[in-house]
């Protein structure tokens, strides 16, 4: 089954959430960048098991993030998502397509990449240790290969259209308003790295590093991710492992950004981290994470003042600047 086929529309009422969400402020060097699904069609937990909701809390400020599950007691997610919280102020739902309703588990252990940059969102990658297992019903996805990635980028450079699927609880409409405590998912289209506007800097200069770290989609239409997608699954079904039993579905990216004045631009592309340039990163964290005991208050990366007013009072703000 290829991705596209994997949206259901779902027959049910569709009901404002709780006004939080998760985002960092851009630098004026990338003043249009911004974490943020517009589109598509509700899921149901089974067409995405590997699916979570990070929600965070710590009294002051409250927000949520998506994320994915690798491995039984692992999440990855988006550093933009986490750097005001701690590990103990952290809840990861999975199980469950409705928003909240998934089983609550703690967070032991929180690791967010050290590289972390809030202004160009490079290294945007977070892992997570779960304090307990999953439901029964949440399932794992396999990490991309490094093969696997260049047989993406082959398919991306013939512009193979519907190659990506993105996932989250986010915002559904183009500014950032309507909202769903319902799970969404859409199609989307990989860009090469030298037609995605966002891999150039302020000079107009193609920018290596950022290519690297960075895979850029969008859609023909007017879809894509929107704020409260962060840290959720990109995913892509590699074609030769399709009578595999997973598919062939690979996680290949975590959602990062987007152009930050709408949401599901046709002109702008979606960003996402490119989970295969930080395979051995994840592999340290999990192996240090097994040798921690429960409890351990994980690290990383602080962010500034400005991601701390972009995370707390992030409805308000998005409303304004559609970011």
């Amino acid at each position: 089954m290829r991705i596209s086929q994997w949206i259901a529309v779902v027959s049910a009422a569709v009901m404002g959430i709780v006004s939080t969400a998760s985002a960092a402020q851009a630098s004026e060097q990338h003043g249009e960048r911004a974490p943020r699904i517009v589109g598509g069609g509700y899921l149901t937990i089974e067409q995405a098991p590997w699916q979570v909701l990070v929600y965070a809390s710590n009294g002051i400020l409250s927000g949520y993030c998506g994320g994915a599950i690798i491995a039984d007691n692992y999440v990855l997610t988006a550093a933009h998502c986490l750097t005001k919280f701690s590990a103990q102020e952290l809840t990861v739902f999975a199980g469950n397509e409705v928003w909240l309703d998934g089983e609550p588990i703690e967070v032991s252990t929180m690791y967010i990449h050290e590289d972390y940059d809030e202004n160009t969102f490079f290294a945007d990658v977070a892992l997570l240790k779960l304090s307990s297992s999953l439901p029964s019903n949440a399932k794992s996805i396999s990490l991309i290969s490094a093969s696997e990635q260049s047989e993406l980028e082959t398919e991306v450079g013939i512009s193979t259209p519907n190659n990506f699927f993105v996932s989250g609880w986010g915002a559904t409409s183009s500014d950032g308003v309507s909202e769903t405590i319902l799970l969404k998912g859409v199609s989307m289209t990989g860009v090469s790295d030298s037609s995605c506007g966002w891999n150039y800097d302020s000079n107009y200069q193609f920018n290596q590093t950022l290519a690297d770290s960075t895979i850029c989609a969008n859609s023909a239409q007017a879809e894509g991710v929107c704020s409260g997608d962060s840290g959720g699954p990109l995913v892509w079904q590699n074609p030769s492992r399709v009578a595999d039993s997973d598919e062939g579905k690979r996680l290949a990216g975590i959602v990062s950004f987007g152009y930050k004045y709408q949401c599901g631009s046709q002109f702008y592309e979606d960003g996402f981290t490119q989970v295969s340039t930080y395979l051995s990163w994840i592999d340290a964290k999990m192996a240090e994470g097994n040798s921690v005991a429960l409890g351990g208050g994980g690290g990383g990366g602080a962010a500034g003042w400005l991601s701390f007013i972009a995370l707390g009072f992030f409805m308000m703000r998005r409303r304004l600047h559609l970011s």
